[in-house]
């Protein structure tokens, strides 16, 4: 009778150890290999799935990220909700930083850095070219740190003369009292084929820069001056 009751015990040990391989088994499986994507109904539990290799695979839904390819930028409407990522013909993704990096001229394709000639200001005269001169005081204005060169010129009918004294100050003030003459800059000469001109280079840095122009003389005179760095 004992023998029966230990073969009773011992058959149902190995059933509960079989269970258990198996719970266990289907507890650690990583993922289903599969050569094609698996259909689910609906509450179903979804397995992971592999190919023949073991490389997991991921599959994104439709519409949840997708790109559309173009030949130039799209352009999108106040309140769009779907704003899809762009591509080329090529198939390269667009990325364009919506702000600009510190030193980014996207106007002259340029990446300004000090101590070099790369832009230039205009703080008398304007579009590029002197304008109508006069004994004035400038507006203060912001100029990147570093080495600049200041040009200034003046031209006329007969004889040109203007004074250009260049003035750095730390407040957004074109107030002579509380500022800094940095250089000044002589001009006379004859005619518009032969444009009185100046210029001088400075290391000092201010926070802002104005131009004090006087002994402006000659038949419809012009000046400008030009900032380089």
């Amino acid at each position: 009778m004992w023998i029966r009751r230990l073969l009773y015990s011992a058959m149902i040990l190995g059933l509960l150890a079989l269970s258990t391989v198996v719970m266990t088994a289907e507890a650690y499986a990583e993922c289903k290999v599969t050569s094609s994507d698996p259909t689910y109904t609906d509450g179903q539990l979804k397995d992971l799935k592999c190919d023949t290799a073991g490389n997991l695979s991921v599959s994104v839904s439709s519409g949840t990220v997708s790109a559309t390819a173009t030949a130039a930028a799209p352009t999108l409407t106040e309140g769009d909700t779907a704003a899809p990522l762009s591509v080329d013909l090529s198939g390269n993704l667009r990325m364009t930083l919506g702000t600009l990096i510190s030193g980014e001229d996207e106007t002259n394709n340029l990446l300004m850095t000090s101590g070099g000639v790369v832009r230039l200001t205009q703080i008398v005269g304007t579009g590029g070219v002197p304008s109508t001169a006069t004994d004035a005081t400038t507006s203060a204005q912001v100029l990147p740190v570093g080495k600049k060169t200041f040009h200034g010129l003046v031209t006329c009918t007969g004889t040109c003369v203007q004074v250009q004294k260049v003035y750095g100050a730390q407040e957004s003030s074109a107030t002579v009292a509380k500022s800094v003459l940095v250089g000044t800059i002589q001009m006379s000469g004859a005619g518009s084929n032969a444009p009185a001109t100046g210029f001088f280079t400075t290391d000092e840095n201010f926070s802002y820069w104005f131009v004090v122009t006087s002994g402006t003389s000659g038949t419809t005179p012009l000046s400008s001056l030009m900032v380089m760095y």
